[in-house]
């Protein structure tokens, strides 16, 4: 979990990155494969799925 003070970049850049997930749910399928090879952050795209 974030501390209480998270810093305003860092809630700009969760944001993006919630629109990021958004986008990329339609193609989440084929990429099933590839985040099962990426490291660990990329793995936890995969339960955003």
């Amino acid at each position: 979990m974030a501390p209480p003070s998270v810093p305003a970049e860092v809630k700009k850049q969760r944001e993006r990155d919630r629109g990021k997930k958004r986008r990329q749910q339609s193609r989440c399928q084929g990429q099933t494969e590839r985040l099962q090879e990426a490291d660990s952050h990329e793995t936890v795209r995969l339960w955003a799925c």
